[in-house]
C-alpha cells in the first residue's frame, strides 16, 4: 500500500523585504503570550507558512496568523488580507486555527461593536458580502483566473466560517508584559521593554532574509529545520539577560563572588558544581508552572541590590523570605548563591 506524505511548498514569502513590520512582531508576541493557547505555543515560525505561525514542541500543531497593521481597512481590503490563510486552508497541511489579526476595524461592520474577537458570523451581513468579494477577487488575481472561471464556492464559505478575526492593538511594553508575570516596573520600565521589543523585531526581520521560496516540506519538523523561528525560551532569555546586563545562562563563566562557595580546588569538582548550578537555573527559568514566583524572586533580589549596595551574597539570600524561597524549590542555597553572584556580576 502506498503511503501519501503531506506536502507543502513555500510561496509568497517576503524574500526581498529588508525590514519586517512592527505589527508582525506584535503578532509574534500575541501568539507567545496572549493567545488562549499560549501555554502550548513554544515557538513561532517567521515568514514561512505565513507572517507568523505558532507551533508547539515537539511539533504537532500549527496556529496560522496573517497579521495586518493597517488603519481602518475597508471590507474588500479585509477580504484580500485573508488570501494566505485561504491558501493554507487549501493545502495538505492542517492548522488548528486560521487567524486574521487586525490593528483596527470599523466597529460599524460588527454585530457587537465592542467585540475584539469574532467569527465571520459576528460581521454584519452586508459587510460579509463585501469581505467575501474581496477574498474572491484576490483568489482570482493571485491564481490568474478569469471572471468566468469557476471557484469552489462551498469551500470558500466553509473557510470563512472557520477563520477567526482578532483586533489586536497595543504598544511595545504591553506586548512584552505577558512574558513578565509581575506588575512591578522596578527593573523593566517602558523604555527598557521598548528596546527589547526592537531587538526582537530586528531578529524577526533578519529571519526574512533566509530564502525558502519554492522549497518543499512534508512535516512540521522539516519547516523548523530552516531555523526561521523565534522561541518563547529565546525571548525570556533575552529579557533576563538584558535586565541583569550579563548572559545569565552562559555555561562557562564562574562569577568571582561565587568562588568562596566552591570550597574545593579540584577542577573536576568545580566543573560539576558549575554545571549543576547552570542546570538548576535553566530548570528554574523554563518551568512553565512556576514562572511568576521566579520573576518575583528576580525582582526581590534586584530591589535589594539596588537599595543595599556592596553587601555580600549571604546578606541578599537572608533577605529573601522563606516563603519566596519555598516557592522556587529548584534553587537550593548554593544555587541561590550562584544566581545572585551572576546578577551582581551584571548589575554592579
Amino acid at each position: 500500500m502506498e503511503i501519501h506524505l503531506k506536502s507543502y511548498t513555500f510561496k509568497n514569502t517576503e524574500k526581498t523585504k529588508k525590514k519586517g513590520s512592527e505589527y508582525e512582531t506584535f503578532s509574534l508576541l500575541f501568539l507567545l503570550a496572549f493567545h488562549n493557547e499560549h501555554e502550548n505555543i513554544e515557538t513561532v515560525l517567521v515568514d514561512t507558512f505565513n507572517d507568523v505561525t505558532g507551533c508547539d514542541l515537539p511539533p504537532q500543531n500549527l496556529w496560522d496568523i496573517q497579521s495586518k497593521g493597517h488603519q481602518d481597512p475597508n471590507p474588500k481590503k479585509i477580504g484580500s488580507f485573508l488570501f494566505t490563510l485561504w491558501d493554507n486552508f487549501c493545502s495538505e497541511f492542517e492548522f488548528l486555527e486560521y487567524i486574521l489579526l487586525l490593528e483596527e476595524i470599523d466597529t460599524s461592520y460588527l454585530v457587537a461593536p465592542s467585540d475584539k474577537t469574532f467569527s465571520f458570523d459576528g460581521i454584519k451581513k452586508s459587510t460579509q458580502e463585501r469581505i467575501r468579494n474581496g477574498l474572491v477577487s484576490e483568489i482570482r488575481r493571485r491564481n490568474k483566473l478569469k471572471d468566468d472561471d469557476k471557484l469552489d464556492e462551498t469551500k470558500i464559505d466553509g473557510f470563512l466560517k472557520f477563520v477567526k478575526f482578532i483586533v489586536w492593538s497595543t504598544d511595545k511594553p504591553k506586548s512584552l508584559s505577558g512574558l513578565i508575570p509581575i506588575k512591578s516596573n522596578s527593573f523593566a520600565d517602558d523604555s527598557f521593554l521598548s528596546r527589547v521589543f526592537d531587538e526582537i523585531r530586528d531578529k524577526q526581520s533578519a529571519l526574512k532574509n533566509i530564502n525558502i521560496e519554492g522549497k518543499n516540506v512534508n512535516t512540521i519538523q522539516e519547516a523548523l529545520n530552516f531555523e526561521k523561528t523565534i522561541s518563547k525560551t529565546e525571548i525570556v532569555t533575552l529579557l533576563v539577560n538584558r535586565i541583569i546586563g550579563i548572559e545569565l545562562f552562559s555555561q562557562c563563566n564562574i562569577p568571582i563572588l561565587f568562588l568562596p562557595y566552591l570550597k574545593t580546588s579540584d577542577s573536576e569538582e568545580i566543573k560539576d558544581i558549575i554545571l549543576d548550578c547552570n542546570a538548576a537555573l535553566s530548570r528554574t527559568w523554563f518551568n512553565k508552572i512556576n514562572k511568576k514566583a521566579v520573576w518575583q524572586l528576580l525582582e526581590k533580589i534586584i530591589v535589594m541590590i539596588t537599595k543595599y549596595k556592596s553587601e555580600d551574597i549571604d546578606f541578599y539570600i537572608n533577605g529573601l523570605s522563606e516563603r519566596l524561597k519555598a516557592l522556587v524549590p529548584t534553587l537550593s542555597q548554593i544555587h541561590l548563591a550562584f544566581f545572585i553572584a551572576r546578577i551582581l556580576e551584571g548589575i554592579k
